[in-house]
């Protein structure tokens, strides 16, 4: 899948994401802006996003993984950063992108406990409507190809 430019001022943070929010201070944002200056955005580390269409039918755009990336663009006023669309529902998706972080196995079960139930709970509902479909049986479903989620391609885990 090919990463879409997007207008970092047209993303937002995923609700998910506000315990790991970063300050815009923070050092490796700093290195990023910097690196940035010299580089510009780098299109091999695209931002995970997420859409949700409003009750006005208007769309928005969350941010799943690449939140430090968001806010150096944003600093150095980069106009367009690649993104790439995440088809899992964003509790998953948040799970998958902690197993790329520097953080000891403690600090990742804190982060993800309170994202726990709800990611198995979009697990029930995707094996559900899978069933329903007739794409699985009910002893388990076929492991599906990894180019349905960018994101746990990338992160080498599908």
């Amino acid at each position: 899948m090919k990463p879409e430019l997007r207008d970092p001022q047209d993303l937002r943070l995923h609700p998910l994401r506000r315990s790991l929010a970063r300050d815009k201070n923070d050092a490796q944002v700093n290195a990023l802006s910097d690196s940035m200056r010299v580089h510009g955005f780098l299109g091999e580390y695209p931002l995970f996003i997420t859409e949700q269409r409003n009750q006005d039918l208007s769309l928005d755009r969350f941010i799943i993984d690449g939140e430090a990336r968001w806010i150096a663009a944003r600093k150095r006023q980069i106009a367009q950063v690649p993104c790439l669309l995440v088809s899992t529902p964003p509790a998953i998706a948040f799970l998958l992108s902690l197993g790329r972080r520097h953080l000891s196995k403690g600090a990742i079960a804190y982060l993800a406990l309170p994202l726990a139930e709800k990611a198995a709970d979009d697990g029930r509902a995707i094996r559900l409507e899978n069933l329903r479909k007739g794409q699985c049986s009910p002893e388990g479903c076929p492991r599906q190809p990894s180019g349905n989620s960018p994101l746990a391609e990338v992160l080498d885990l599908l």
